[in-house]
């Protein structure tokens, strides 16, 4: 089975950000960065919708990815997939661990997008908007603990973006309302159900970012009740 590391992502990431795609990680993994706990099956990124042209021939040309083998044994195949279909995906070798790409309008559609890459090397400060820090900020993200995922990365090899806390909470949320009639909808509320004991936990980098409002949200949900948006919604 293909081996899953911070520094395969890392070098993943450099790879489109070097195809002029600047990423933002995305899914299992990012999920695992934040102190969650999940499977991982896939290294999911975002891409702007307008540098797909040329992410895409960048992973088709990456070492050891590979096209998929067997359309209706893939786990993005239409009766397998358990999460929002990504616009393209590679596999890691022979595996069915897949390496996912995503356009940013269909997950982060509310968040102003990169359009920029990040330097090949040597700059310590990176300017990034907000709602965005780096997957080895130890400021912004937990460490490594008992029972949960991964947390921050511990190897600086390439600097790999990832979405802040409040703002992966506001991601989940979002995606949940606008998919809840639809198939995809389970996949948010599975994730929000995941995230749902970050809102209250005041240790976690970050903490402090969350908003009133999305902690209703989560709330509401945990207590098995159903968001009602007013006509200005979000």
């Amino acid at each position: 089975m293909a081996d899953i590391s911070e520094s395969l992502v890392a070098s993943l990431a450099e790879t489109l950000d070097a195809a002029g795609a600047p990423c933002i990680l995305w899914g299992q993994f990012l999920l695992n960065v934040h102190g969650i706990p999940s499977t991982i099956g896939s290294i999911d990124f975002i891409v702007p919708e307008s540098r797909l042209a040329e992410a895409i021939p960048a992973l088709e040309n990456a070492r050891n990815l590979a096209h998929c083998p067997d359309k209706n044994a893939c786990p993005w195949s239409p009766q397998r997939r358990k999460a929002i279909e990504p616009v393209f995906h590679m596999h890691l070798g022979d595996s069915a661990r897949t390496v996912t790409l995503y356009p940013h309008c269909q997950i982060l559609w509310f968040l102003p997008q990169m359009n920029s890459s990040l330097p090949s090397s040597g700059q310590p400060q990176l300017e990034l908007p907000q709602h965005l820090t780096l997957a080895s900020s130890s400021a912004d993200l937990p460490p490594q603990r008992p029972g949960h995922g991964s947390g921050f990365f511990t190897t600086v090899e390439y600097p790999v973006v990832v979405l802040r806390l409040h703002a992966l909470l506001e991601v989940y949320i979002r995606l949940y309302l606008r998919d809840r009639k639809r198939r995809d909808g389970a996949y948010a509320r599975h994730s929000v159900k995941l995230l749902t004991p970050c809102i209250d936990d005041e240790e976690l980098p970050g903490s402090r970012e969350i908003s009133d409002r999305i902690k209703r949200y989560y709330k509401t949900l945990a207590n098995g009740d159903e968001i009602i948006l007013g006509r200005s919604g979000m």
